[in-house]
């Protein structure tokens, strides 16, 4: 049995989900995500929670894919409606970052200073200088 796939999914004030056959679409205002699902799944949807289950007559090498779907639309909800965010510490004497208009200046050691351009659609900030 799965441990992760038994839990349901809380659906966040403002997310809607769509179901379609195996595709699950997450949206919350301008944000839209989707995902498909493997075939041995089904979703059963209450007004504010989510839960994934195995079809029935499913053998045991279909359960390795219940954690792996409720992991998929857990994500999704989680990327519409708080966005995915990763904070980064540099440690070490000298090293820092900070922005320069659309890059990320990096001094890590090296002779020179490394510039990162930032991609489209992702924001990054640097409270500190080490951070």
């Amino acid at each position: 049995m799965s441990r992760i796939g038994k839990k349901p999914i809380a659906i966040p004030e403002g997310v809607q989900l769509h179901i379609a056959g195996q595709q699950v679409t997450a949206e919350s205002g301008q944000k839209k995500l989707s995902a498909m699902l493997p075939p041995q799944l089904e979703l059963k949807q209450d007004a504010q929670k989510l839960e994934v289950a195995l079809r029935t007559g499913q053998d045991a090498a279909a359960r390795r894919y219940w954690g792996l779907g409720r992991s998929l639309i857990a994500n999704l909800v989680e990327g519409v409606s708080r966005g995915f965010s990763k904070s980064l510490e540099l440690q070490g004497v000298g090293y820092r970052a900070q922005l320069q208009g659309k890059n990320l200046k990096l001094s890590l050691g090296y002779s020179k200073d490394v510039l990162f351009p930032v991609p489209e659609g992702i924001a990054i900030r640097c409270p500190t200088a080490t951070e």
